[in-house]
């Protein structure tokens, strides 16, 4: 009996991790100081496969990825599965190609923390996590709060 309400509880937790997860939106946030307003989706996901590595006024990208959002906006973005996309990043650092992998976060506050601290950071994270900190960028001329939003 123990053991089946157990298994209960354990199977609960996992839905409900499952479904904040499943439910969240992503939003893509930079320094307030960044030049970078806007970006189309084929933008985000080549910046983030190290592809695009600066800014248009010249400035080098600092990418960091928050942890509980990875796989989705993997899915979403960047469209690979995340063995092919650590796959991707070592092949580009062998061949001597100077991006660097995006910075994994656990915790959206030290995240902010590493934006505010790089001029040029893109990050993505939950909405629910942003605070005027930090700047939101527009996906395909779209806020997170526009529903024609790419990363709902």
């Amino acid at each position: 009996m123990r053991r089946a309400i157990l298994i209960g509880f354990i199977i609960g937790i996992s839905l409900l991790q499952f479904e904040s997860v499943a439910f969240s939106q992503i939003a893509i946030i930079t320094n307030k100081t960044c030049s970078v307003t806007d970006l189309s989706m084929e933008e985000l996901r080549l910046i983030f496969l190290g592809q695009i590595t600066t800014v248009r006024a010249g400035r080098e990208f600092a990418l960091a990825a928050y942890k509980p959002l990875h796989n989705l906006f993997l899915k979403k973005v960047v469209k690979m599965s995340p063995y092919r996309y650590r796959k991707h990043w070592i092949r580009l650092i062998f061949a001597g190609h100077g991006a660097a992998p995006p910075k994994q976060f656990e915790n959206p506050k030290a995240m902010k923390q590493f934006v505010l601290e790089n001029r040029c950071a893109i990050a993505f994270i939950d909405v629910r996590d942003v605070d005027d900190s930090v700047k939101v960028l527009k996906i395909n001329g779209k806020l997170p709060s526009d529903k024609e939003y790419p990363l709902q």
